[in-house]
């Protein structure tokens, strides 16, 4: 056999390399596809649905004005929906806190397929004060979902078509 070494060494070396390429690249194809990746990708999705779950989100504070629930998005995109509306503008100044509650009406808009934007201005007094012209039935729809809310509300008639805007004051304690 060392003969046979000694005097072919090329085809002896490739032969030994193929071989050994074949074989573990098989194994570790095998181990890869077969266990090792699969096991990860569970590991890391089971991970992700974890983190999904969790919320991260600071807590409320009493001055801030808290975001609708799932619940309550899809209620009001529900409501809203037979109206077209194609505009919800948001104001509030740097003294409200109402950017979470500003985030759940985008996801509302993101149902209704209606832009949600965030406005320069800000709000008076203690009432959320809505406006939208006397012509927009959702008026009073919307003024209506401020209520169920439990949040203090006022409907002015002012505004375009199809066009909401909503002026968010500092929350009372």
């Amino acid at each position: 056999m060392v003969t046979f070494v000694e005097t072919h060494p090329l085809p002896v070396v490739v032969s030994v390399a193929v071989g050994a390429f074949l074989l573990g690249g098989g194994a570790a194809s095998w181990i890869l596809f077969n266990g090792y990746i699969p096991n990860q990708l569970h590991s890391l999705q089971t991970q992700l649905n974890l983190c999904r779950q969790q919320t991260h989100a600071p807590a409320l504070t009493t001055d801030e004005w808290p975001p609708l629930t799932q619940d309550q998005i899809t209620a009001w995109a529900t409501a809203l929906r037979p109206f077209n509306v194609r505009v919800i503008t948001v104001f509030w100044s740097q003294e409200v806190e109402a950017k979470r509650f500003f985030r759940s009406l985008q996801e509302v808009g993101r149902l209704l397929n209606c832009e949600v934007k965030a406005g320069a201005g800000q709000a008076d007094g203690n009432v959320i004060e809505i406006q939208t012209p006397k012509s927009e039935p959702v008026g009073p729809v919307i003024l209506n979902l401020f209520i169920s809310v439990n949040w203090p509300a006022s409907l002015e008639d002012i505004g375009d078509r199809g066009k909401i805007s909503i002026f968010i004051p500092q929350k009372s304690r």
